[in-house]
């Protein structure tokens, strides 16, 4: 998380949050995922400016994370191409 803060918000300050409660897996008496949760400051400190992440941005974030995942010997999902969505493969219900 570290290494993937400072690479892409050089300027911006950061909160790192590191844990492990998942909930659903703890209930059932699994440990939880260990996960981490950054907080960008949308000012960056260099310019005074508001961060603004556009889509194709989203995209470069989220394939540099798998580069580093992967360098680390983490599993990692597969890059987002310029021109696709981004999608989860969540399911999701509506409800009323």
């Amino acid at each position: 998380a570290i290494e993937w803060c400072e690479a892409n918000f050089p300027d911006v300050e950061v909160t790192i949050i590191l844990h492990d409660d998942n909930k659903e897996r703890l209930s059932k008496g699994e440990r939880g995922i260990l996960h981490a949760h950054c907080v960008v400051n949308t000012v960056d400190l260099e310019t005074g400016r508001k961060v603004v992440l556009p889509n194709d941005k989203v995209r470069e974030l989220h394939n540099s994370l798998q580069r580093i995942g992967e360098k680390q010997g983490l599993s990692v999902q597969p890059d987002y191409r310029k021109g696709e969505r981004l999608q989860s493969k969540q399911q999701r219900k509506r409800t009323l």
